[in-house]
C-alpha cells in the first residue's frame, strides 16, 4: 500500500501490502522523472487490468490507492476521484470493517469530493466516518474540518461553525496545534463567522491564523496572503480602515512581487484596498486601484462576469464621493446593465445595482425618479432569505432619506426608526455604518423643527465618526455640518460657529470645485451672515463657494437638464453675496 507520506519516497522505497498487485516497473521510471501525469496513466492502464484479472479482492487495492495520491498531486482532481473510488468499492467489498485501508480509501474519496464541491455527497460520508472512529482517532480533527468546508459549501454555515470549532479545539489539543492545519481551520472558522455577520466574533480567529502562519513561514511568502484577505475583509466589515489598509497593503505587496501570483486574486485585493483607503477620503487613491482591478478582470473574466459589475458599482460610488456625478452614473448604469443581463431574477446583487443607482440619481436632485426605483430595492432586501441585516437597515434608510429631500418627513420617520432599530442590532457602537443611519434620523427631526430630540443623535453621529474615521476625513467633516446647524437653531450660535469653522477648515482640503468643499464655505458664510457677524469673512466665503461653483458647472460635459438643475441649487450663494453686501454697505454707512 501507498501512503500519503510515503508517496515523497516511493521512487526509491515504495510501500506495498504482500500479496498484492506490485506498481509496474516504468511507473517508477515516469515517477523518477517526476512525470506524474506518465505515472498515473500507467496505474490507470494496470489497475484496470488487474481487476478484470482480480474482481473479487484486495489484489487491486495499492495500484487505486496509488494512482489517486499521485492524481491528487498533479493536481487532476477528477481522475484522483476515480481511483479514489474504485480504491473504495475494492476496501469495502475485500477488507474487514475497521481495516485501515478503508479508512485511507475513505479519506482519499473524501478530499476529492470537497476539492470537486460535491459537497452533498461528502456531508453524509463525513459525518458516517466521524461517527464510526474513536473520538481520540488523530484523524479526527482533519475529518471535522472537511466537515465544515463542505456544510460551507452549502450555506449552512451554522453547522458550518460547529464542525470548524470541534475541529479547531481537536487541533489545538493534538500535534497540529499552531501549525499550518490548525491555522487553516481557524481561517474558515473566521470566514464563516463572517458568512453569518459576526464579524466581531471572527476577527480573534482571523488573527491567530495570521499569527501562526507568520511564526511558520518566511515575510513576504505567498502564504501569508489568504490569511491577509481575511483579516482585511474583517477590519473593512468592522468600519476599521486604517487596520484593514496595512493588512491588505501587506497582501498587495507579497502578490506584486510574485510573477505567478494569481490576477485575479491580485485585482480582488485592488477591490478590497480600495474599500479600506476610499473611507478614510483618499478617494483618488481608491479610484486608481478599483480601475486596475478592472482592468485585470476585464481581461480575464469573461463579459458580464459577477466581479466586473460589482467593480463598475465600486467605481460609481468611489467618483460620487469625489463629485463626478456624471462619470459615477455612467459607471453604475454599465453595471445594472451587466447584473440585470447575467444575473438571475432575486439575486441580491440586482438590488445593490438599483441601489447605487437611486443614489446617484437622488444626489444630483432627481429624487423622483430615485423613489420607486429605492421602494423597488427595499422590497428585494426584505423579500431576502434569509435577510442580510445590513442591506436591509440601509434600504429602509436610504429610501427615507430620499423622502426627506422630498419634505416627506412624516413618511421618512419610522422608516428611519427601522433602520437604526436594525443597525443598532447589528453594527458595533462606534461602527461609521451606524453613524449615517443617526445621521439621517437627526436630519428628519431637525426638518420637523425637533432639534432637541435630533441633538443626541447627531452627536452619536459625530462621535462614531471621530472615533474610527481620520480627523480629516470628509464624513467627520459632514456631521460636524450637521451637528452645528441643528446647534444653531437652537439659538446656540456660538458653539455652532466654532464647530462650523472646524468643518469648513477639512472641507478645504478638497478640491476647489468638490461640491463638499462648496457646500463647507457656502454653509459657514451664511450662518456669519444670518447673525451678521463678520460679513467680510462671509462675502469671501461666498466668493470662493461661487468660483468653486461656477469651475465645477463649466467642468460638465454639457448643459443640460441635470447641469441646470445643480446650477440652481447654488442659488443661494448668489443671493447670499447680494445680502452680504448689503450688510457691509450699511456697515459703513455714516450713523444718523
Amino acid at each position: 500500500m501507498i501512503w500519503l507520506a510515503g508517496l515523497i519516497a516511493v521512487a526509491t522505497a515504495p510501500l506495498q501490502t504482500p500479496g498484492r498487485a506490485e506498481l509496474p516497473p516504468e511507473f517508477f521510471d515516469a515517477f523518477a522523472r517526476k512525470d506524474l501525469t506518465a505515472a498515473v496513466a500507467i496505474l490507470e492502464k494496470a489497475g484496470a487490468a488487474c481487476v478484470a484479472a482480480h474482481p473479487a479482492n484486495d489484489h487491486c487495492l495499492d495500484l487505486m490507492l496509488g494512482g489517486a495520491n499521485i492524481a491528487w498531486r498533479i493536481p487532476d482532481i477528477e481522475r484522483s476521484e476515480k481511483f479514489a473510488r474504485a480504491a473504495v468499492a475494492i476496501a469495502d467489498r475485500a477488507l474487514p470493517a475497521g481495516h485501515k485501508d478503508r479508512g485511507i480509501a475513505t479519506d482519499y474519496l473524501l478530499r476529492t469530493l470537497i476539492a470537486g464541491d460535491k459537497n452533498a455527497e461528502a456531508v453524509p460520508l463525513l459525518r458516517a466516518v466521524i461517527a464510526t472512529r474513536p473520538p481520540e482517532h488523530p484523524s479526527q480533527a482533519m475529518l471535522n474540518a472537511q466537515l465544515g468546508q463542505a456544510l460551507f459549501g452549502l450555506s449552512r454555515y451554522a453547522e458550518a461553525e460547529v464542525a470548524l470549532r470541534r475541529a479547531a479545539v481537536l487541533f489545538e489539543q493534538g500535534t497540529d496545534a499552531g501549525k499550518f492545519r490548525h491555522a487553516l481551520v481557524l481561517t474558515d472558522l473566521a470566514v464563516t463567522l463572517r458568512e453569518q455577520d459576526r464579524d466581531s466574533e471572527a476577527e480573534p480567529f482571523a488573527r491567530r491564523a495570521v499569527a501562526f502562519y507568520e511564526a511558520l513561514v518566511p515575510p513576504g511568502d505567498p502564504r501569508l496572503v489568504p490569511r491577509y484577505r481575511v483579516l482585511g475583509l474583517i477590519l473593512n466589515e468592522l468600519g476599521r480602515y486604517p487596520e484593514a489598509e496595512q493588512v491588505l497593503l501587506n497582501a498587495v505587496t507579497i502578490v506584486e512581487a510574485d510573477p505567478n501570483a494569481d490576477r485575479m486574486g491580485q485585482s480582488t485585493l485592488y477591490t478590497s484596498l480600495a474599500f479600506a483607503i476610499d473611507n478614510q477620503g483618499r478617494v483618488d487613491q481608491g479610484e486608481a486601484l478599483i480601475r486596475k482591478a478592472l482592468a485585470i478582470q476585464e481581461a480575464v473574466l469573461p463579459p458580464g462576469h459577477r466581479l466586473i459589475a460589482e467593480n463598475y458599482s465600486n467605481l460609481g460610488w468611489n467618483l460620487q464621493s469625489q463629485g463626478n456625478y456624471a462619470g459615477a452614473e455612467a459607471a453604475i448604469r454599465t453595471s445594472l446593465r451587466l447584473r440585470e443581463a447575467h444575473m438571475k431574477p432575486g439575486d441580491p446583487g440586482i438590488a445593490a445595482g438599483y441601489e447605487a443607482l437611486a443614489s446617484i440619481l437622488s444626489i444630483q436632485g432627481r429624487r423622483e425618479e430615485a423613489d420607486p426605483i429605492y421602494r423597488r430595492v427595499l422590497a428585494l432586501r426584505e423579500a431576502a432569505n434569509p435577510p442580510v441585516l445590513r442591506d436591509l437597515a440601509f434600504a429602509y434608510s436610504n429610501l427615507a432619506t430620499n423622502l426627506n429631500e422630498l419634505e416627506r418627513y412624516e413618511e421618512a420617520e419610522p422608516l428611519l426608526r427601522k433602520a437604526m432599530a436594525i443597525a443598532e442590532r447589528t453594527f458595533a457602537p462606534d461602527h461609521p455604518d451606524l453613524s449615517i443611519i443617526y445621521e439621517n434620523l437627526a436630519d428628519n427631526l431637525s426638518w420637523q423643527q425637533r432639534f432637541a430630540a435630533a441633538e443626541p443623535l447627531h452627536r452619536k453621529a459625530l462621535a462614531a465618526r471621530q472615533k474610527t474615521l481620520p480627523p480629516t476625513h470628509p464624513l467627520v467633516a459632514g456631521a460636524m455640518f450637521t451637528l452645528a446647524r441643528n446647534l444653531e437653531s437652537q439659538g446656540r450660535t456660538a458653539d455652532a460657529e466654532a464647530l462650523m469653522r472646524q468643518a469648513q477648515k477639512i472641507a478645504e482640503a478638497l478640491p476647489p470645485a468638490h461640491p463638499n468643499r462648496i457646500a463647507g464655505n457656502w454653509t459657514l458664510a451664511a450662518l456669519l451672515r444670518k447673525h451678521a457677524r463678520a460679513p467680510a469673512e462671509a462675502r469671501s466665503l461666498y466668493r470662493r463657494a461661487e468660483t468653486g461653483a461656477m469651475d465645477r458647472i463649466r467642468s460638465l460635459a454639457a448643459f443640460d437638464a441635470a447641469a441646470q438643475a445643480e446650477l440652481r441649487r447654488y442659488a443661494p450663494i448668489f443671493a447670499g453675496q447680494v445680502s452680504v453686501a448689503w450688510q457691509l454697505s450699511q456697515s459703513g454707512a455714516p450713523k444718523r
